[in-house]
């Protein structure tokens, strides 16, 4: 869950953990920088936006791309935390992407 968000150079942006959800990867407090490029892939962690998916919460939330689909309205991403046992139960769009995960200072 992340509520502040820093500009680090043009496409690139860095904020910091929280949660529990993305441990061992990403602990409390870890530094995260983020790329705005969208060439996602499975595997990938991104920084979403959708008040939708994860109970109700209606801030940016960091999780892994764990599979990719398309229905009538397009390309879709469903997402877990990688201390999480079941994934996310929404389809996360395109344009609810914010960045892909590109580093990590621990």
């Amino acid at each position: 869950n992340i509520n502040k968000v820093e500009i680090v150079e043009n496409n690139l942006f860095l904020i910091t953990g929280h949660g529990e959800s993305m441990i061992p990867t990403i602990n409390k407090n870890s530094k995260l920088i983020f790329s705005e490029n969208k060439n996602i892939r499975k595997g990938d962690i991104i920084l979403f936006k959708n008040a939708q998916c994860v109970r109700s919460f209606d801030g940016f939330i960091v999780h892994r791309i764990v599979d990719i689909s398309q229905d009538l309205e397009g390309i879709y991403y469903r997402t877990a935390g990688d201390n999480q046992k079941f994934k996310d139960s929404c389809k996360i769009r395109t344009n609810n992407i914010k960045g892909v995960l590109v580093g990590i200072i621990y």
